[in-house]
């Protein structure tokens, strides 16, 4: 084969051929250069022995060889493949930016028509190459479609090596390569089938609302024109019998079965209906409701709350879940590779106080352990207290009944991000998919809620990495009937317990972030970490453990008022909100104080990182605590706007969708991302648009019809249990 590509580069070039490119492309800055000048020497060396490119697929060099004289000879999609190679900046220096990705769509319409029996089309890599230990430099190269991921790393580390001879020999390239389409799987046609399937079992089930509504008033109104004219007088018809009045003075409301009787008694004879049948098609019908999109679409839709629901509960969720939108947004945006003025971002992280707040954005998170708490203990103990008390409680369908709530919209879109979504775009960083979706081969472990600890110690870069906290949430909700038990037999003891299981966290997480030498603010080393790198902290119930206990005490103290008020004087309630806020405002923006220059002691860095989480999901509870007492004044009528409540319904599949929405915006950009603060803040409004318009779908779909078919399959039939 090396016989061969002599023979190609010979036929090819002539010796001024040869002389042009080495004087055309030697001190260029196009990474294609120096792997062009390689090429063009490959026919002075008869021998090859010293070929760096004797590894090269032998259809990748004869189309690599042809686009370089096509190249130099001016050739239109040679151009275009030329300039859609990145190359190495000069000004890295001053911008701090080592990426240059070229230009993905120019690359992928470059095509060379057949000619002299070859032809191809342009492809899309991005190359890593550690020319630095500190660093890698990110290229994005074009290259014909027949070489192979390993062809280009040979291809791009030629030319580095061609450009510095002096670089060390483990200087390595690693490339990502684009393909036009990707390969279908048998999980992508289970989830198209899911899909289809299910969509034309809830436009059947939407067909037959529709005709049972329109049968419904039709038949009010034939009801209606059997009333007698006596009494055509009635404003309403009521069940109850009552008087209403009529034109001609009171006259006694015939009872609605009754006319429904005597109009069916004009109606031919039916066979008679056995009870288990009757019942039966009831049953299917409600299941049917349930899935009309004309039901589930009311139910979200409607503003008005549930009789004794705390109203502020749902602008704090939909305002932290906003938060954590904005924070991944971010995240994704200007920490992970795809940001082009780099240096304006870390001296604005820097100089900007307000940058704070979108840095520590995951601490939105607090809010719904906060939540959850609270709800799981005040519904609980409402429960007990009608059951006559904790033994009285089925704490099977307790649990069962959390399971089932979660679990089918939590599987439906896993299915999907693991499947289909690699076939809906394309983009410099698209392939990311692959390996993302590779490892969720361990579904098994998000749908068991145990992914947060396997694989040991678990990672936020596991499948749907960001639904640790569905795993911390479950894990937390069963073992909270040990402290909702305890506060409602015994509340000193319950207290006690629960006081002594948030120092035991306290200490746990000061000792791991010691282990780990953890630091705030911008990033210091106090030494070197104990444990191996992994999640031990943020994804783990007992460091979460404090903010959920607060949410059990919120709830009991809740329970205990009954919905009564509370006052507090006034001066009191300004002290409290001014400390909340204070708090609040020091755990948000207290790494901003610790720099390079000023950098936080060892011990005050694991104090905050113990209990800053503790301090902001106490300040929640204040602001739940005084609006649910009265003492929220306007926070209260803000958090309690009717106009939270839909989306506070579709907050949970928000919380699912949302970062593979990011990713999917992320992963298609076709050049690296300018950051300003106006990009960031229509970005991060479309983050959230999109998110919450797909929420209310899988919503509609997944969510609601599962509660629905719950309540119809498993209805409780003691009220008091």
């Amino acid at each position: 084969m090396l016989n061969e590509m002599v023979k190609i580069i010979k036929a090819a070039l002539s010796t001024v051929a040869v002389i042009v490119l080495l004087g055309r492309f030697v001190e260029a800055q196009n990474v294609m250069d120096a792997t062009f000048v390689v090429l063009a020497r490959t026919h002075q060396n008869d021998t090859n022995t010293t070929n760096p490119l004797k590894a090269v697929t032998m259809p990748c060099y004869r189309d690599t060889v042809q686009y370089m004289l096509d190249f130099n000879t001016s050739k239109t999609y040679a151009r275009s493949m030329y300039y859609s190679t990145g190359g190495i900046r000069l000004d890295m220096d001053l911008t701090w930016n080592i990426k240059d990705v070229g230009d993905f769509t120019m690359c992928r319409r470059s095509v060379r028509s057949e000619m002299h029996g070859t032809s191809f089309v342009g492809k899309y890599c991005l190359t890593d190459t550690n020319v630095n230990p500190i660093y890698e430099l990110t290229i994005g190269v074009c290259l014909p479609n027949s070489c192979s991921d390993e062809d280009v790393q040979i291809l791009v580390r030629a030319g580095y090596f061609e450009r510095d001879p002096a670089l060390p020999s483990w200087t390595d390239t690693r490339t990502m390569c684009s393909p036009v389409s990707y390969p279908w799987r048998w999980s992508d046609f289970l989830a198209i089938f899911i899909c289809v399937v299910l969509s034309v079992f809830i436009v059947c089930c939407t067909i037959y609302d529709i005709i049972r509504r329109r049968r419904k008033i039709k038949k009010k109104k034939e009801e209606a024109s059997k009333i007698s004219p006596e009494n055509s007088g009635l404003q309403n018809l009521e069940d109850n019998g009552e008087v209403q009045e009529s034109a001609e003075g009171p006259t006694p409301v015939q009872n609605r079965t009754t006319l429904t009787a005597e109009v069916m008694i004009e109606e031919p004879s039916q066979p008679p209906i056995s009870a288990k049948d009757s019942k039966t098609k009831g049953k299917l019908a409600d299941v049917a409701i349930a899935f009309s999109i004309l039901d589930t679409g009311s139910k979200i839709l409607n503003t008005n709350p549930a009789k004794g629901s705390i109203g502020c509960l749902n602008g704090i969720r939909v305002i932290s879940m906003f938060w954590i939108i904005v924070f991944h947004t971010w995240l994704f945006l200007t920490g992970i590779g795809y940001l082009r003025n780099v240096r304006y971002v870390q001296e604005y992280i820097k100089t900007q106080h307000a940058a704070y707040f979108l840095i520590n954005g995951e601490l939105g998170v607090e809010a719904f352990f906060v939540l959850g708490g609270l709800l799981v203990s005040y519904l609980t103990l409402k429960q007990i207290d009608k059951s006559g008390g904790a033994r009285k409680v089925s704490w099977l369908r307790f649990f069962a009944h959390r399971y089932l709530r979660l679990t089918p919209a939590y599987a439906f879109i896993l299915l999907l991000y693991s499947t289909i979504t690699i076939h809906m775009g394309e983009g410099i960083w698209w392939p990311y998919w692959y390996p993302f979706q590779h490892i969720c081969n361990t579904w098994w472990a998000n749908l068991l809620y145990i992914h947060n600890w396997y694989p040991f110690p678990g990672s936020t870069s596991e499948c749907m990495g960001w639904s640790w906290y569905l795993s911390v949430d479950m894990q937390l909700y069963f073992i909270s009937p040990l402290f909702i038990v305890l506060l409602y037999n015994r509340w000193v003891i319950g207290i006690v317990v629960s006081v002594i299981t948030t120092l035991c966290s306290f200490a746990i997480s000061a000792y791991l972030n010691f282990a780990l030498s953890r630091s705030i603010g911008t990033p210091h080393s106090y030494g070197e970490p104990a444990l191996p790198e992994g999640s031990w902290l943020y994804t783990k119930p007992y460091y979460r453990i404090t903010q959920y206990l607060i949410g059990i005490i919120l709830g009991y103290v809740l329970f205990r008022l009954k919905g009564k008020k509370v006052k507090i004087h006034k001066v009191l309630n300004v002290f409290l909100w001014c400390c909340s806020t204070i708090v609040a405002y020091l755990v948000i923006y207290g790494p901003y104080f610790s720099t390079d220059e000023n950098p936080t002691p060892q011990a005050a860095s694991i104090l905050y990182l113990s209990t800053h989480r503790f301090l902001l999901s106490a300040c929640i509870g204040w602001v739940i605590f005084a609006c649910a007492t009265g003492n929220g004044g306007p926070v209260d009528r803000f958090l309690s706007w009717r106009g939270w409540l839909p989306l506070a319904r579709v907050n949970y599949c928000a919380y699912l969708l949302h970062l593979t929405v990011i990713l999917m915006y992320t992963w298609s950009l076709k050049y690296l991302w300018f950051y300003s603060n106006f990009n960031l803040a229509a970005v991060s409004i479309a983050m959230v648009a999109i998110t919450y318009a797909l929420a209310v779908i899988f919503t509609m779909v997944i969510e609601i019809p599962i509660i629905g078919l719950e309540k119809i399959f498993f209805p409780v039939k003691n009220k008091k249990n």
